[in-house]
């Protein structure tokens, strides 16, 4: 045998040493890994019990009683559409009984003219009221794990037909029964706060929705109405302060929001081999695109024509998606189960432990999580269980759901902030000159604004005020270039021709 045979075998040889040692720590990376997995915090991670009621809801919990409004027949009759000439019977599905729930009528002027039709209909009907009242005084808020149609129809009928009242009630010029109609539609709202949770109560505005339905309406209402009565003003300071300390806390609120999402994680978690087919049937298609153009630029060019456009030839570049595929679906597949669960779990305490103590970085980071991938050195990433790590990012950000929950704490907090500050100028016949001044006459304690847990900025103009939220942004001042506060509470509110675009 030749001297460059035996050099050739020797180093095939230590290249076939060399690959199989890189496939087995590989395989061995993306089974066990290198590093040791973060652990979940103890005493973090509620049981979802706790979070979520059971399918058979108590009378002491408030959604057995919108989904009570939603099996009465309180709603029948009175919308229905009128019979047709020739009556013809429907029987039920089958399987299916005759439960009593909100007709299609019902359901259509809940969401197109709550306000206007409906609302003032539900007014009347004592059903509803007691619905309501008993709803209020349920101890338990617990929601269900999946809201259905009917208690979302129902839950808008009962806040709409709140609202109406408190507008009839500053209408007639009963102040304090307005008053008392919008503090509970904010006892109501607590329920679903914050509104991040419950996408499917609210419109396309969101949160926004509860301050221009219900924070924007009471703050012109105390601020412009006639002047309430001290005892009364004082009861509805009380209240809004307990309602806003008595509604769900953010760790709560993200827990459900990522128990909703587990099965999503867990999908996100297992192999699909079908993305791998797809991405290389599209990789066999382009690259034959490719081919045909080739051959036709090579025509044109022996006939001496050229090609208007001539495309980029990237063939073997499309073979990379599928091989990223498989790559992926064999880090999913080689990773233990038990690994991803750990991993979620690990994430899932940290961020209900950054949310509870309100130092979350800015959306779109996730250092929150330990050992995050930005934090690994390049190799790890690549050979020390990259399915299990990337199955952290499945998790929902923690940042929406804080900053959600504090733009409703600084909407509830701007009404019982306007109220004080109207308690005092009929108490003193002058504005305050600073915020301290309304403690402790009015208020035992100045409200926090929700971003900043200082109080909320404040300032004189004239013969009004202003007094702001700093907004996630930390933003100073009004006016300063670049940092105009997101929400900007005017004294002029009260009056609806001098009321801007900022107190909206």
């Amino acid at each position: 045998m030749s001297t460059r045979k035996q050099k050739w075998r020797r180093w095939l040889r230590r290249l076939a040493a060399a690959a199989a040692l890189l496939a087995a720590f590989t395989l061995y990376g993306w089974r066990f890994g290198f590093s040791r997995l973060p652990e979940a915090l103890p005493g973090i991670i509620q049981p979802e019990e706790t979070l979520f009621l059971a399918a058979d809801r108590p009378e002491s919990n408030f959604w057995y009683w919108v989904q009570e409004l939603a099996r009465t027949n309180a709603l029948r009759g009175d919308l229905r559409p009128a019979p047709s000439p020739v009556p013809r019977a429907r029987p039920p599905a089958p399987g299916k009984g005759r439960v009593a729930t909100i007709p299609p009528q019902a359901r259509r002027l809940a969401y197109v003219s709550p306000q206007s039709d409906l609302a003032a209909w539900a007014t009347t009907r004592p059903e509803i009221a007691g619905c309501f009242d008993a709803a209020l005084a349920a101890p338990d808020r617990r929601p269900p794990r999946p809201l259905t149609r009917d208690d979302v129809v129902a839950f808008k009928l009962l806040l709409y037909s709140t609202l109406w009242q408190a507008t009839g009630a500053e209408k007639a010029g009963d102040t304090a029964s307005a008053v008392r109609a919008f503090v509970a539609a904010w006892r109501f709202l607590a329920a679903v706060a914050p509104p991040d949770e419950f996408p499917e109560l609210f419109d396309e505005r969101g949160g926004e929705e509860v301050n221009v339905e219900l924070a924007r309406p009471f703050r012109r209402l105390v601020l412009s109405g006639p002047s309430l009565a001290r005892a009364e003003a004082e009861a509805c300071l009380h209240d809004l302060e307990e309602i806003a300390l008595g509604a769900a806390s953010p760790e709560a609120s993200y827990a459900r929001l990522a128990a909703r999402e587990r099965p999503a994680m867990s999908a996100a978690s297992s192999t699909d081999w079908h993305r791998a087919t797809r991405a290389l049937r599209t990789a066999g298609l382009l690259m034959r695109q490719d081919f045909f153009h080739l051959i036709t630029d090579l025509l044109a060019g022996v006939l001496g024509r050229r090609a208007v456009d001539s495309p980029n030839y990237h063939a073997a570049l499309y073979l990379l998606r599928p091989i990223q595929e498989v790559c992926f679906g064999a880090q999913v597949a080689l990773a233990r189960p038990a690994d991803f669960d750990r991993i979620q779990e690990a994430g899932l305490s940290q961020a209900l432990a950054a949310l509870r103590a309100g130092a979350l970085p800015s959306p779109g980071s996730a250092s929150w999580m330990p050992g995050y991938n930005q934090r690994r050195s390049w190799w790890r990433r690549a050979f020390d269980r990259p399915a299990v790590w990337r199955a952290a990012e499945a998790l929902p950000p923690p940042q929406f759901t804080i900053e959600s929950w504090r733009w409703w704490r600084v909407q509830i907090e701007s009404c019982r902030l306007a109220l004080a500050l109207r308690v005092f100028r009929d108490l003193h016949g002058v504005w305050p000159e600073r915020l301290e001044q309304v403690v402790p006459d009015v208020l035992p304690a100045l409200p926090a604004d929700p971003f900043s847990d200082a109080p909320f900025k404040y300032r004189r103009l004239g013969n009004g005020w202003q007094f702001w939220s700093v907004g996630p942004g930390g933003l100073a001042e009004p006016g300063a270039l670049g940092a105009t506060p997101q929400r900007l509470f005017p004294s002029t509110e009260g009056d609806p021709d001098t009321a801007g675009p900022s107190g909206s």
